[in-house]
């Protein structure tokens, strides 16, 4: 069989009005809903910043951004070309466990510190840029501090030094898993209660099919003109 070839379109003029609305609509789709052109999406390799509390070291006073979700915590330090000598980070879990830290995507020197749930610090590590292999902890902590490279011998901060913790950090974390668990049991709750008033309130006269539904043992017209018993006379 042939293939059908369609004749080609004969060619029509365009006006320069559609060509101008064309430009026009080309235009107003190019700009955002407020006449501004839209922001290009957050790219992944870029630094996060996160909220800051203030912790004390020892004897100092340190001002950290705080890491207590779990997608900031898998970021943590991340495409960081730079630290300042006072700025740092302080992870916070839920509960004490065997962590692990890697410096995958960090293109310069941390000091990690590991730090059990009373505050005080339990191990101290030099984490080098770009290094893959994880650094874990010897004991379960709960807490994580990553500082620039040196700050802990600057400060003469070691295993043992406690690190004072206001109660508040991480309780926003906390209180959201808190929150979602009573949600959940109260809908438990709640679903039970339902179905409980459905079976309930469920009688068999529903229930059955057509033919198998009880008579009525009173007419539904007598029972409509039959007074109540309270009714006035």
């Amino acid at each position: 069989m042939r293939d059908s070839i369609a004749p080609p379109p004969s060619p029509t003029r365009s006006s320069p009005t559609g060509s101008l609305w064309l430009a026009l609509v080309l235009a107003v789709a190019m700009l955002g809903c407020d006449g501004e052109a839209p922001a290009p999406p957050p790219s992944p390799d870029r630094p996060q910043r996160l909220p800051t509390a203030t912790i004390r070291v020892g004897a100092v006073s340190l001002v950290v951004e705080i890491a207590d979700a779990d997608a900031e915590q898998r970021k943590g330090m991340m495409f960081r070309e730079r630290l300042a000598d006072d700025e740092a980070m302080l992870f916070v879990f839920g509960r004490e466990a065997n962590l692990r830290f890697w410096m995958k995507n960090t293109p310069m020197d941390l000091d990690l510190a590991y730090i059990a749930a009373d505050g005080t610090i339990t191990q101290v590590e030099r984490m080098k840029a770009h290094v893959l292999d994880p650094v874990y902890s010897r004991e379960p902590v709960r807490f994580a501090l990553e500082v620039p490279a040196g700050w802990f011998e600057r400060h003469g901060i070691g295993v043992g030094t406690n690190v004072a913790i206001p109660a508040d950090v991480g309780r926003k974390k906390r209180c959201q898993k808190k929150g979602a668990r009573h949600l959940f049991r109260q809908n438990g709750l709640l679903a039970a209660k339902n179905a409980e008033k459905k079976k309930r309130y469920q009688a068999p006269f529903f229930q059955a099919p057509f033919f198998c539904r009880p008579r009525l043992t009173t007419p539904l017209v007598n029972r409509r003109l039959q007074p109540r018993p309270n009714a006035l006379q």
